[in-house]
């Protein structure tokens, strides 16, 4: 098995080749195998997701604000262009890169307030939805109830919407599942 994206922060060149024996040792006890031609060591900063991790702080790659002001402006909007963004006051929606992909977007960015559930009727409804299925679905073994959460989903996602004629499925991926006998 391999794993993808490890970081080993350490404060001194010591405490690093420290550290990054002490992982090498436990990935290898534990069957991970690390591909040493694709990794790097003993950098200063590194690029990590869309940040530029180093030392002194992490910030947006630059690299990534060009690209997203190089997108061409969008002349019409299509149906999949949200007018608003609701975030939870997520950090990765706070950031410089999603502040300028949604000016771009012309897409309004709001923050909800921090508790209030009634802020996205959407998610207040699905959450009705699922506290109703794990009624049913755990009334005899109410402790389980997280066992149930991914049969719930599936049956959930599957389910024909009476608002839509269609099932989450079909409207996310443009197909229906595989379903496994």
């Amino acid at each position: 098995m391999y794993l993808d994206d490890i970081l080993i922060y350490s404060k001194t060149m010591d405490e690093h080749i420290r550290h990054l024996r002490q992982v090498l040792e436990i990935s290898q006890n534990e069957q991970f195998h690390a591909k040493l031609s694709r990794s790097e060591f003993a950098l200063n900063q590194v690029p990590f997701l869309v940040h530029v991790i180093s030392a002194r702080e992490v910030h947006v790659n630059p690299e990534n604000i060009e690209a997203v002001k190089q997108w061409k402006q969008l002349g019409t909007l299509s149906p999949w262009n949200p007018q608003t963004l609701i975030s939870h006051r997520d950090p990765k929606f706070t950031s410089k890169l999603w502040k300028e992909l949604m000016r771009l977007l012309i897409t309004r960015l709001e923050m909800s307030s921090t508790y209030h559930r009634q802020t996205n009727g959407q998610t207040e409804r699905l959450n009705q939805i699922v506290e109703q299925l794990l009624r049913v679905a755990c009334k005899d073994e109410i402790s389980k109830w997280d066992q149930q959460l991914p049969l719930l989903e599936f049956s959930n996602n599957n389910a024909t919407h009476s608002a839509t004629g269609q099932t989450p499925f079909f409207l996310c991926f443009g197909r229906h599942p595989l379903i496994l006998q």
